[in-house]
């Protein structure tokens, strides 16, 4: 069962340090889209709101345009519009980022990384438009 306490946090950024008010959440657990394969999550800090760029998200019918990728473009879930994103996972939770294979690029292009969970697929591609605006996101 998830524990929830308020908490003072310092950011530290190549912008300077600073200090917010946020809740620590421990013992959280995620799974896939199908409820399955669930990884406990190390301690996680709550946001206000989260930017993103709802074109870096990497979606089938981007991936499949890339020959050397195509191979995988099916392991990858449709985008969701409707969604919003409510959780950002990096590299302090390596049991979700252990790869499984890299897609090398042919040249200078784009490159994937499978994951073991869920057969996810992380993929760092060339933009093919020029859609760069970032929209905020509520997390509650």
């Amino acid at each position: 069962m998830p524990s929830v306490a308020e908490t003072l946090l310092q950011l530290c950024t190549i912008h300077g340090h600073s200090y917010i008010n946020t809740i620590v959440i421990a013992n959280l657990t995620v799974s896939d889209l199908n409820h399955k394969d669930a990884i406990d999550l190390p301690k996680t800090y709550t946001r206000d709101e989260i930017p993103v760029n709802h074109h870096q998200i990497s979606r089938p019918t981007i991936i499949s345009r890339w020959q050397h990728l195509r191979q995988v473009a099916g392991k990858i879930h449709p985008q969701m519009p409707d969604l919003n994103i409510g959780l950002l996972i990096g590299s302090n939770c390596p049991a979700v980022l252990e790869p499984l294979k890299l897609i090398l690029t042919s040249g200078a292009g784009s490159f994937a990384t499978l994951l073991h969970r869920d057969g996810l697929l992380m993929a760092l591609c060339k933009s093919l438009s020029n859609k760069a605006s970032t929209k905020s996101y509520p997390t509650e």
